[in-house]
């Protein structure tokens, strides 16, 4: 929760958008790197999570309040990181 409340509560876009893509970028690397070790799991679920970023990044566009953006990706990713 804290990690949302740190978003600012407007400009959705700029800086946000930057932050989502380099998570996405982090996520790739992460589902590469598990794919490579043979763990599936781990390479699926940061896979799953960047189709959320991605979702996350559109609601961004829509100029969604981040903070509310954020929280719910949280609550989303919070178990494919497992």
């Amino acid at each position: 929760m804290r990690a949302a409340l740190g978003q600012g509560a407007s400009g959705a876009r700029g800086k946000y958008a930057d932050t989502l893509d380099a998570l996405i970028v982090l996520l790739h690397d992460r589902s590469a790197a598990a794919a490579l070790k043979g763990n599936d799991r781990e390479a699926a679920g940061a896979a799953r999570a960047i189709d959320a970023i991605e979702d996350a990044k559109e609601q961004a566009d829509r100029n969604v309040n981040p903070q509310l953006v954020t929280a719910g990706l949280l609550r989303h990713i919070a178990p494919l990181m497992r």
